[in-house]
C-alpha cells in the first residue's frame, strides 16, 4: 500500500518515506524515516536533502516537499 503527502492515511501502521530519486535522502544513512500513522491522518511533507557543490563544508540543501509513503507494517 502506498500514499502521498497530503492524502489521508488509508491504513494504520508503520509507514516508510520514499524520497525523490535525485535527493541525497534516499542514498545516505541517517535520512531514513519511518513513522506510525493512524487511519485518516494526513500524511506529512518531509525535509528532503539535495546535493550541492560544497557538501562537505556547507551541508546539504534542504527543503520541505511531498514524499511517497509505503506501508511497512500493519497495526
Amino acid at each position: 500500500t502506498t500514499c502521498h503527502s497530503g492524502e489521508p492515511c488509508p491504513q494504520s501502521g508503520i509507514w516508510h518515506a520514499q524520497f525523490p530519486g535525485h535527493s541525497v535522502s534516499n542514498r545516505q544513512a541517517g535520512f531514513e524515516v519511518q513513522r506510525f500513522f493512524t487511519q485518516g491522518k494526513l500524511m506529512p511533507n518531509l525535509p528532503v536533502h539535495y546535493p550541492r557543490l560544497l557538501d562537505r563544508w556547507r551541508g546539504y540543501r534542504e527543503q520541505v516537499e511531498p514524499v511517497r509513503w509505503i506501508l511497512m507494517e500493519y497495526a
